[in-house]
């Protein structure tokens, strides 16, 4: 008999599941509920508190759920070392480097000495 192929779930991926289907459950719920109380006479304040209170934590477990996913997605590579594999690494770039020159002495043009360098600035008041 051959082994199974499939590869077990991890724990984060099953429980993104439970999260948004209960929570797309209890949004698709509440709207049907919701319609029901409009359509159906006067309804106090407070059931439409809880009516509300039911919407929105549906729409909060379907959020919390595609969250749980991309984190167990991310912590299951870095658990598995899955990094994504470079094929073709760009080669290594040379680059030309030129000695340094030696400075050079600066002669004037009637044949004088050159003017003397002072390397402190000079502060004008």
């Amino acid at each position: 008999m051959a082994q199974p192929v499939y590869k077990d779930t991890s724990n984060s991926a099953r429980m993104a599941v439970i999260y948004i289907t209960v929570g797309a459950l209890m949004v698709v719920w509440t709207g049907i509920w919701s319609l029901y109380l409009m359509r159906h006479g006067p309804v106090r304040d407070s059931t439409w508190y809880w009516d509300l209170g039911f919407f929105l934590t549906g729409l909060t477990l379907v959020g919390i759920g595609f969250g749980l996913g991309r984190i167990g997605r991310t912590a299951r590579q870095a658990d598995a070392g899955e990094h994504p594999v470079v094929t073709n690494p760009a080669p290594p770039v040379a680059v030309a480097v030129t000695p340094p020159r030696a400075p050079e002495e600066q002669v004037m043009p009637n044949g004088g000495p050159p003017p003397p360098q002072n390397s402190s600035p000079q502060v004008t008041a």
